[in-house]
């Protein structure tokens, strides 16, 4: 859960500063960015034209952390190395990137104006004092050139991939146990589709069923299982099936035109974790009450 990532973070951040103690190797780059060796590792930095594979974090003067790659949901940092850094930026940061090698593990300190505002090339923002100073830990994993990288990116997708389907199927079961208390808590019996759509038909149809190539005419009403309408047609609307949400695409071809029936969308075939703010939270099943007005040719 998300208060064990942050533990585990502040944790990751809590060894690399006794780390730090015990290791005072300071480096400066050109511009004269000082960063801290952890551990040295071996070999030459990367070449224009490679990349560079990190593990990081970085906190505020507060010890907020802002970014960690060591959460449970946490991507490396990929960034090409550069023949040089362009004077216009004056980047420090970037500079410290070009100069380490696999298995270095480093920290540094940058003015926040500087980092915003050089690094990531935008406005500090509000509440962040703008002469405070950000730490960095860094670990480089890997140096890799175009075809490692083509190699690493396949096999990064394949791993997201799978998690994502994991992730989608644990919901999958959760969503299951509350749309079926919902629906038994009201004495509701309602057809259930293999994908876990549950839909209870008001008013059957005489018309054609759509399929997902078609467009479809309809009417609709949108809510959260707890009543509360987070959107609703004024009048009958058209868009392709195939571009509605996958809990539709999955029930409405069971419904010939002139149908009327009540979908109950389990949150992994409707808006997911990022849901559709701010109307739509984050893993949120959904009613809608829906009319099949029509199918266009």
């Amino acid at each position: 859960n998300q208060m064990n990532m942050y533990m585990r973070s502040i944790l990751l951040l809590l060894v690399m500063t006794l780390l730090v103690a015990a290791c005072s190797e300071t480096e400066k780059t050109p511009s004269g960015q000082e960063f801290t060796y952890i551990r040295k590792g071996k070999g030459e930095p990367g070449r224009k034209g490679e990349y560079i594979l990190m593990n990081m974090s970085y906190r505020d003067a507060k010890d907020s952390v802002w970014f960690t790659s060591a959460r449970e949901d946490g991507n490396p940092v990929l960034l090409p190395i550069l023949d040089s850094i362009p004077k216009s930026m004056k980047d420090g940061v970037r500079e410290v990137f070009q100069l380490l090698r696999v298995n270095d593990s480093i920290t540094f300190k940058v003015r926040a104006k500087d980092l915003f505002t050089k690094t990531w090339q935008s406005e500090v923002p509000a509440g962040v004092d703008s002469s405070s100073f950000f730490t960095f830990y860094v670990g480089v994993k890997e140096i890799m050139n175009a075809d490692r990288l083509n190699e690493f990116q396949r096999e990064f997708y394949e791993k997201e991939n799978a998690r994502a389907m994991k992730a989608e199927s644990e919901q999958l079961k959760k969503d299951t146990v509350a749309l079926d208390q919902h629906l038994a808590e009201r004495n509701i019996t309602a057809t259930k589709t293999p994908e876990g759509v549950r839909y209870v038909i008001t008013k059957l149809g005489k018309g054609e069923k759509p399929n997902l190539s078609q467009q479809i005419r309809f009417a609709y009403k949108g809510m959260l299982l707890d009543g509360s309408v987070f959107d609703e047609s004024k009048q009958p609307i058209i868009y392709p099936l195939s571009n509605l949400i996958r809990g539709w695409q999955i029930a409405f071809p069971n419904f010939p035109v002139g149908t009327k029936a009540t979908l109950y969308v389990p949150s992994s075939l409707g808006y997911g974790p990022q849901g559709s703010p701010p109307t739509i939270p984050a893993n949120a099943n959904l009613i809608f009450e829906v009319e099949l007005v029509g199918i266009e040719k």
